[in-house]
Parts: structure tokens; sequence; C-alpha cells
């Protein structure tokens, strides 16, 4: 993080004037780049078609997903025929097996259905299956990210600050339900000489999942304390599409943003 919010009118911004600014521009110009491929990669985020979950599954049967699951106490029981076109760590899968969480990306994934992957998840005493296709309508409509050019005003310094053990709260989900949200550290950082920190959740795999780009995965509300008084014209904004692509015409206060679906 580079110049605070009361510098925020100098001239030289974040790493002065000329090759540093630019220096930081290119850099971010890259990063920016590289969101861009990781979001739309064959098993990125809006590869993802659905979470379906076990206990909502009538006898065990998802549409969505082949064979019969059932969930027990620490393991999903996946049984499945020639029919249902299964695969188990590369190779034709019929019958019995006990699958237990994955905890590595879709793309490796042992389960799959030809190019589809099929990820086993846990999440508070609940079983369920994820569903990854390279072909879901949301890759093949992928035309880039929204977001704010690089502003050297809003490159801020500041510190991380791990906590000692991991927390949990609990915090409303999209879908109405209260789930328990883990909690690593926060990140710290002054604006016009007020301090300020928020708290930065994980998945239980812990990646940071960018949810606003994805319409299948339960999203949490912030927990408790995490918002700014301020606007903050920065950062990503939303998926564009090539068929209804949609920019935001101005700046969204952050007790105003709105889970996602």
């Amino acid at each position: 993080m580079g110049a605070g919010a009361d510098d925020a009118n100098s001239t030289g911004g974040a790493g002065g004037p000329g090759g540093g600014q630019d220096t930081a521009a290119a850099d971010w110009a890259d990063w920016h780049e590289q969101r861009t491929t990781t979001v739309s990669a064959p098993y990125g985020p809006l590869a993802l078609t659905g979470t379906h979950w076990l206990d909502d599954a009538a006898e065990g049967l998802i549409p969505a997903v082949a064979g019969h699951g059932e969930a027990a106490r620490d393991a999903v029981v996946l049984t499945a025929t020639a029919e249902d076109g299964l695969t188990l760590d590369g190779e034709p899968f019929t019958g019995r097996a006990v699958l237990t969480a994955d905890h590595v990306p879709a793309a490796s994934a042992r389960l799959a259905q030809g190019e589809r992957h099929l990820v086993v998840v846990y999440r508070e005493g609940l079983w369920a299956i994820r569903g990854w296709d390279p072909s879901s309508a949301a890759r093949r409509a992928f035309a880039g990210i929204d977001a704010s050019a690089y502003e050297p005003r809003w490159v801020l310094p500041g510190v991380f600050r791990p906590y000692a053990e991991r927390r949990t709260v609990r915090v409303p989900n999209a879908d109405g339900r209260d789930r328990g949200l883990g909690l690593t550290g926060e990140p710290a950082f002054r604006i016009g000489g007020d301090e300020h920190a928020l708290q930065v959740a994980t998945e239980d795999d812990g990646s940071l999942w960018p949810v606003f780009a994805d319409a299948h995965v339960i999203c949490p509300f912030p927990p408790p304390g995490n918002t700014l008084p301020i606007d903050v014209p920065a950062g990503e904004r939303t998926v564009l599409t090539g068929q209804h692509g949609r920019r935001c015409a101005s700046p969204v206060r952050p007790a105003e943003r709105r889970p996602c679906a």
C-alpha cells in the first residue's frame, strides 16, 4: 500500500511522479489481466453450474448430478452404473464409492462426467456436490470484469494483523440462513486520519472466492463492522457479458451493497 488519503490531492501519489506511478499502474494492469484469466479459466468461478445439497435431494437423486448420493456422517456414499458415465480418478466408475470432501481445485477433482468435474463439499455438517462445466453459459457469455482504473490516491499504507487462532462468526447468507464464516485477520489502514480495520474471511479450503462472479455460491453478508463510512470509487464492480454487459454509473456505498444470490 502507498500514500494515505490525507495526501490524496498531491500530484505524486503512490511512488511519486513519473516512473514510480507508471510502474504501479502497469503492475495493476498486469494483476487485472491475471484476475480476468483466473476468473474465466476452464474450471474457474464462471464454470460453476450449481451447489447441490444432499439433504435436499429426494431419495439421494440430484437431477444435475449422475448417480445416487447418500450423506453419511463423515463422507458421501455414491453409487453409479455405466450409464451414468462417471469417472473416478480418471477411470470409469461403477458400483459404490465413499468420498470425503475435496480440498483441491475443481480442475483436480476426483469425480467427473465427461468434461464436467464434480466436487464433494462439506459445510457445517451438511454435504453437497458442486458441478463445474467449462461450457457453462456464464463462461461462454463472459466479456471481462468492469473495474475502476488504477488511482494512486486509493493506494493506502496499512498492515495485516493475523489472528492467533482462526475465528468464526455467524452471519446471514443470501439464502436466508445463518452460517459460520471463518475469519483469519484484519487489514488495518487510515483514511483521513481515522484508522479502519476490516475482517478477512476465507473459504474452508483457504481461498478468497470472487463471489461477484458466481451466481451459484451462497454468498455471506459482511461480518459485523465490515463497512466504511465513505464512498470508495475503486476496485472491481461487476462481470460484463457479451449479451448485456453493464457498468455501475456511480460509486455504491458499502452499506448499500446487496449480497449476491
